[in-house]
């Protein structure tokens, strides 16, 4: 990968790192499913009256990709959550869509895998299994079979981004995202009733505001936009590893504004994580 484009890996991981701290306060606000639907109804305003569908796919591939990344993923992730598996864990644990990314792309693009690539892999999520160790906190085993359902969704997606690689990044993001509002609807009716959901929306203040504005602004019209972008100039198991830095900038957040303790092992699985993409993008030829 050419450096910019690794800055933009970077930049996405951070974002997406501190949208976990970031969500974690909106969350003492207002209900998930709420949050979820307001989310993706101010991700697609006022954008979608100005910017024209990707006609490089389908509607169907777009539904695809919505429904794989914005309803499904978030669906099974929160809940497992709400099973009682830990969000700190669930965090972790949904990084194994790197490996899934990397099985899908060589089956169907029939992509090489080097063996600095599952070097690299393993080396990152054997750091990302010593954070979850530490976390010391215990979880159901449907929790994490929904868990692992959310990475292959995330890895399908990734797939999926690759196959619209001549559709505009930034307005395929917002064309998905006029698809999630009304399953989450539906959910935060069924699940958190009307009388919350007015009460809710009729006294937002200005931290649900300010919360509302990063997940919008930086974590999916710029995230998700430079995301959508790196897979279209790189195979899938290239750009899709990056993603484990994810855990490390969300622990990093957390400890500077939310006081969280690690420990010494803590920070060098964070290491480890590191190492590991840097073994994947050495340079190498020997393939399996």
């Amino acid at each position: 990968m050419k450096p910019i484009h690794i800055l933009f890996a970077l930049i996405v991981a951070f974002v997406w790192g501190a949208n976990f701290t970031v969500t974690k306060v909106a969350l003492d606000e207002i209900p998930i499913f709420l949050l979820l639907m307001l989310r993706f109804i101010f991700t697609s305003l006022p954008f979608i009256f100005f910017i024209k569908r990707p006609k490089e796919i389908s509607w169907t591939h777009l539904v695809a990709l919505s429904m794989s990344l914005f309803v499904l993923k978030f669906s099974f992730v929160f809940g497992s959550i709400s099973l009682g598996f830990s969000p700190g864990i669930a965090s972790l644990t949904l990084q194994t869509q790197a490996l899934f990314t990397i099985i899908l792309s060589a089956f169907i693009f029939k992509t090489k895998i080097h063996t600095k690539q599952i070097v690299g892999t393993l080396v990152s999520l054997s750091g990302i299994a010593m954070i979850a160790f530490q976390q010391h906190a215990s979880g159901s085993l449907m929790g994490f079979i929904l868990i692992l359902c959310g990475a292959l969704m995330w890895s399908i997606s990734n797939i999926l981004y690759r196959k619209a690689k001549d559709a505009d990044a930034f307005a395929l993001t917002i064309w998905m995202s006029i698809f999630p509002p009304i399953p989450f609807f539906f959910g935060s009716l069924g699940f958190e009733g009307w009388d919350i959901m007015k009460d809710v929306i009729t006294h937002l203040n200005i931290k649900i505001f300010w919360c509302l504005t990063f997940i919008v602004v930086f974590s999916t019209w710029i995230g998700g936009t430079c995301w959508a972008y790196l897979f279209k100039k790189y195979d899938a198991s290239v750009v899709a590893p990056y993603s484990l830095l994810i855990p490390v900038f969300g622990i990093i957040t957390s400890w500077m504004f939310l006081g969280e303790k690690y420990t010494a092992v803590t920070i060098i699985a964070c290491l480890v994580i590191f190492s590991g993409l840097v073994i994947n993008q050495w340079p190498g030829r020997k393939s399996i």
